[in-house]
């Protein structure tokens, strides 16, 4: 099958990129120069609608990714409506569910984008407060339980760990992928 890309903007500052069909050695190119032109042309909030692909295999998976380091240069992002189980687990083996916010519909995706980042300012630590707040290992896990709920916040959270993962700490970290399967196999083996 062919690849067939449409482009629209669906709110302010937000562009939306339906593809449909497969996304491959020999059609990822249309994809990367259509993410080139929409990025040139000033656009950095990207949603890469992909509930019509058949298809992904590494190529597709490194258009998005140089796509995504475009948009990050200007402060933007690339999120990705996605809800088939096939390509949802290739986005897990590589870790890319990790990068990428995945969301069920362009309405979550544009809707996630209407809310304002909040940022917590830390209050002024005296030096000793801050070196024993550096030494304290449970920061850097808190961390990581944060990005475990950041999978969550990957549309409904159904997708980011499968198989009820999704809200364990850790949940779609490297380790738990199975060992008898490389990424490589698995994006193969989507057909």
């Amino acid at each position: 099958m062919d690849l067939m890309i449409n482009e629209y903007s669906a709110a302010p500052a937000s562009t939306v990129v339906e593809v449909t069909g497969e996304i491959d050695v020999y059609t990822a190119p249309r994809l990367r120069e259509t993410l080139v032109g929409l990025v040139d042309a000033g656009n950095y909030r990207l949603i890469v609608d992909m509930e019509r692909v058949e298809f992904l295999d590494s190529t597709g998976l490194g258009v998005l990714v140089g796509g995504l380091k475009r948009v990050r240069a200007h402060d933007g992002g690339i999120d990705v409506v996605c809800t088939q189980g096939r390509i949802l687990r290739i986005f897990r083996i590589t870790g890319l569910s990790k990068v990428f916010h995945i969301f069920d519909t362009v309405e979550e995706a544009l809707a996630s984008h209407a809310k304002p980042d909040i940022h917590l300012a830390r209050p002024a630590d005296s030096a000793g407060q801050a070196g024993s707040a550096g030494r304290a290992g449970s920061a850097g896990r808190a961390g990581s339980a944060g990005r475990a709920g950041s999978g969550g916040r990957a549309g409904s959270g159904r997708h980011a760990g499968s198989g009820g993962r999704a809200g364990s700490a850790g949940a779609a970290d490297s380790e738990d992928l199975p060992d008898t399967e490389s990424p490589v196999e698995s994006a193969g083996a989507v057909e």
